[in-house]
């Protein structure tokens, strides 16, 4: 049975995604105050989204996993054979769309491109891929907390080679550590412990983390960009990281359905799908549109078009023998 309230906070977070993506990728101009304060808000309020979601994998896959260890490995294949596909026929199309990045990626960065793909965003589809077999085969007793540790001390080497690369301490790995297992680890585990343990977490409870994680978030961004000029905009996760990707699952988790999300919880099927294809909605259609349009407009419309653009070709494509391509069973 569907928990109605995460349904529907997949949704919210892919709009929350979206609209980053449209104000990061599409140029916008942040020399404007107005328009440096919406996306840097933007920036803040949509970085729990992916912790959120590799919690869930954890909390419902990796449940599976917990639930079925004979099966453990018919699991994870069955699951990674769908994202091993979209990833690699997402990047057939990106590299399609824009061959030169994508030549270039291929001659100058291959480790890039085995982690990434052929657009930045298919980096959560391998990312999630490589979590998951490392769960499935992961040798020792799943419940001990020693793969919830793993990814602890991977989280810790990927905030010193990642954000605080610049600090004393900081490791230069040539590597970005948004990709492969050294962010979704910890979160991926984090969500197996939750659905072992069935925490009895109060609402209260869930909204003071919520609330802590987005202020020590918020902290920390601020804290990165006056020691080292770290842009927030760039900041893919940091320590608030961790209680603020918590929170939000526990406030989908804990309280009741609203009406309005009960509304939005139908679209949950088309979340993958809108991932997957936005950035080529971007591409084509809406950096050539946003020049257009004064910086002002372009941040009203631009996330509106992207997403229900988005939604449009997920669901007519959905009514086709070539669902599978967008995510849909």
């Amino acid at each position: 049975m569907r928990h109605l309230r995460i349904e529907a906070f997949r949704v919210y977070s892919i709009v929350l995604i979206l609209i980053g993506h449209t104000l990061y990728f599409a140029e916008i101009d942040l020399s404007q105050p107005l328009a440096k304060a919406f996306a840097y808000s933007i920036a803040i309020l949509a970085r729990p989204t992916i912790p959120f979601f590799f919690i869930l994998s954890g909390f419902f896959l990796g449940g599976k996993i917990l639930d079925a260890p004979a099966k453990a490995i018919s699991i994870a294949h069955k699951y990674t054979w769908k994202l091993g596909a979209l990833f690699l026929f997402w990047s057939a199309v990106y590299a399609l769309a824009n061959p030169y990045r994508s030549w270039t990626l291929l001659t100058e960065n291959p480790v890039r491109l085995i982690f990434e793909g052929t657009q930045i965003h298919l980096w959560f589809l391998a990312s999630l891929f490589l979590t998951v077999w490392l769960f499935a085969l992961w040798p020792f007793a799943r419940k001990s907390g020693t793969f919830l540790a793993l990814g602890g001390i991977l989280f810790v080497i990927g905030l010193l080679g990642g954000p605080y690369r610049f600090s004393a301490l900081g490791l230069d790995l040539h590597f970005n550590t948004r990709d492969g297992i050294f962010f979704s680890t910890i979160f991926f585990g984090i969500g197996v412990w939750f659905h072992s343990s069935k925490p009895n977490v109060s609402k209260a409870t869930a909204t003071w983390i919520y609330l802590a994680g987005i202020t020590a978030f918020s902290i920390e961004c601020i804290f990165l960009w006056s020691q080292n000029r770290l842009n927030p905009l760039y900041n893919d996760y940091v320590l608030g990281s961790i209680p603020y990707g918590i929170g939000l699952f526990l406030i989908a988790y804990r309280f009741e359905a609203t009406r309005l999300d009960k509304l939005a919880a139908p679209f949950a099927i088309y979340v993958l799908g809108m991932y997957v294809s936005h950035m080529l909605v971007i591409d084509l259609l809406l950096k050539p549109v946003h020049k257009l349009l004064s910086p002002v407009l372009w941040q009203l419309t631009g996330p509106i078009l992207l997403c229900l653009l988005t939604l449009a070709i997920t669901w007519l494509v959905g009514r086709t023998r070539l669902k599978r391509l967008m995510g849909l069973d």
